[in-house]
C-alpha cells in the first residue's frame, strides 16, 4: 500500500479547506473544524498526519463533505489504514483501499457513443465472459454462453471493437478496461433500455435457475421521500462493498452473475392517476 493512498483523507480535507479559503480568505481552521463537528486541535493534528480518527468519525466527516459513496469509502479506509487502533485493522483497511484503487484505475465511464450502443445486458456479459477460465475466444462459444445466434454475437463483438472497448491480442479478445460504468442520475433512453433488458432477463432467471443459485429479495415500506438521495448513496455504497468482496480481477472464474438493485416508489403521489 502506497503512502499516497493512505494520505487520501488528508488531501480531501486540505483541498476542501483551501477551496473555502479561496472563496473567503478569512475562513479559519476553527470555522472548518466547527463545520466538521470536531475540535480545532484534532483537525490541526489530522491535517499534519499526527493524529487519526475513528472510522465512524471519518464517515461523519465524509458525509459533511458530501462525498459520494465511492469517495466516502476511500476517505474512511484511508483514515483507518493510516491510524487504525490495531495493526490488523490498519492492514485490512489498507488492503481494501488498494483493491478499490486498482478497480478505480481499471474502470472507464461510458461516453455517449458507448451508452447508445450498449442497450442490453449481452454487451457487458460478453466483457465478463472474457475472464472465465474456459473461454476459448470463438464466436460459437460466446454465442452459446449468451444464448444468441453466432450472427448476433458477431455483431456485438464488432461493435465493442469499434468502440475500442475490446481489442484482439494474440488472436484473443481482450477487454481494454477491467470494469465500466455509466454516469449516475443522467436520464438516457439507452440506459433505460439496458435496465429494462436486465429486468427482463431477471424475470426469466426467476423461472429458469435453481433457487440455490440465485437470490431474489423485495421489501415494501413507508418512506420519507426527502431521504431519496441518502438512500441512493447507501445503495451505491453497498454495491461498491459487494464488488470489493466478491469480484477479484485475478481470481479464477467460471460464470457471470448480475447484481441488479431497484429502488422506486410504488404508490401514486396525490393528484396522479393511472
Amino acid at each position: 500500500m502506497t503512502g499516497k493512498n493512505l494520505q487520501y483523507h488528508i488531501k480531501v480535507l486540505k483541498d476542501e479547506l483551501n477551496l473555502r479559503r479561496k472563496k473567503n480568505p478569512s475562513y479559519s481552521l476553527r470555522a472548518f473544524a466547527k463545520y466538521l463537528e470536531i475540535s480545532p486541535s484534532l483537525l490541526s493534528n489530522l491535517l499534519r498526519g499526527l493524529k487519526g480518527i475513528s472510522d465512524k468519525k471519518a464517515g461523519n466527516i465524509a458525509k459533511k463533505l458530501q462525498l459520494d459513496a465511492e469517495n466516502k469509502k476511500f476517505f474512511v479506509l484511508s483514515a483507518v489504514g493510516a491510524h487504525g487502533r490495531s495493526a490488523t485493522k490498519r492492514k485490512g483497511a489498507a488492503a481494501e483501499l488498494e483493491n478499490l484503487k486498482k478497480r478505480q484505475d481499471n474502470t472507464v465511464k461510458f461516453a455517449g457513443n458507448e451508452i447508445e450502443v450498449i442497450r442490453s445486458w449481452h454487451y457487458l456479459t460478453f466483457l465478463e465472459l472474457l475472464e472465465l477460465k474456459d473461454c476459448d475466444h470463438s464466436i460459437t462459444w460466446f454465442a452459446r454462453r449468451l444464448g444468441l445466434s453466432t450472427m448476433a454475437t458477431d455483431k456485438i463483438v464488432s461493435q465493442l471493437i469499434s468502440l475500442k472497448m475490446v481489442e484482439i491480442i494474440d488472436q484473443k479478445y481482450t477487454a481494454r478496461h477491467a470494469e465500466s460504468q455509466s454516469s449516475f442520475d443522467v436520464p438516457s433512453p439507452a440506459i433505460k433500455d439496458f435496465h429494462r433488458s436486465v429486468l427482463t432477463e431477471a424475470a426469466k432467471a426467476l423461472v429458469r435457475d435453481d433457487v440455490m443459485k440465485r437470490e431474489y429479495m423485495s421489501m415494501t415500506f413507508a418512506f420519507n421521500e426527502k431521504k431519496v438521495a441518502e438512500a441512493k448513496e447507501a445503495l451505491r455504497e453497498f454495491q461498491t462493498q459487494f464488488a470489493s468482496r466478491f469480484y477479484e480481477q485475478d481470481a479464477e472464474k467460471d460464470s457471470v452473475y448480475q447484481l441488479s438493485l431497484q429502488f422506486f416508489r410504488t404508490d401514486l403521489p396525490v393528484g396522479d392517476h393511472k
